[in-house]
């Protein structure tokens, strides 16, 4: 039996109980998930009628059965889209659960960009707190990064999110450092 792999996380988590099993139906008919529970996603079990891939989807999504479509807005990981490009995936989303279509939400680990995109959808459909929400409803590594929240925020124009929850982010002090540090071990590694 082939061994599920367990995607790269820089917090060392590799011990922890794994935070959610799914894909979860954190409201009707819009499901999060990782790249893995995609798979359960476009299956029979639950058959959403769109995915939406923030990371990468594979071509085994075929033998699953899918046949519906599929809406690829790639997020490089920990980060977030342009407004522009950000509205554009929410009004789909929105569009489709407004004709009781089902969507299943998805990136890498299912946490920062899964969250992420979910959270303005809950926004932009009147949750108050939707960070909050996700996170007691799928996921509590839902969000995971300050850069995250503030676009959260700022999209949501509700600036108390931002202050709420970026002194939760374990990760605020990277946000902005991250590619220069990654880069920085890679030369002092080759020295």
């Amino acid at each position: 039996m082939k061994r599920k792999k367990k995607p790269m996380d820089r917090r060392n988590l590799q011990n922890a109980p794994p935070c959610h099993t799914g894909p979860i139906e954190v409201i009707e008919n819009l499901f999060c998930g990782s790249q893995y529970e995609a798979l359960v996603m476009a299956s029979a079990r639950v058959r959403v009628d769109t995915l939406i891939p923030l990371h990468i989807l594979d071509a085994d999504i075929w033998k699953t059965g899918f046949r519906g479509e599929i809406l690829y807005y790639p997020i490089e990981d920990y980060k977030v889209l342009p407004d522009d490009v950000l509205d554009d995936l929410v009004s789909k989303i929105l569009d489709r659960l407004n004709r009781n279509k089902k969507v299943g939400l998805f990136c890498q680990g299912g946490h920062g960009r899964t969250g992420y995109v979910a959270s303005v959808v809950l926004g932009k459909m009147g949750y108050d707190d939707p960070i909050q929400f996700l996170r007691s409803k799928y996921c509590r590594n839902a969000v995971e990064t300050s850069a995250q929240v503030r676009h959260i925020a700022g999209v949501l124009e509700k600036p108390k999110l931002a202050q709420k929850y970026a002194v939760q982010d374990k990760l605020s002090l990277l946000d902005d450092y991250w590619p220069d540090f990654v880069l920085y071990k890679i030369e002092m590694s080759q020295k």
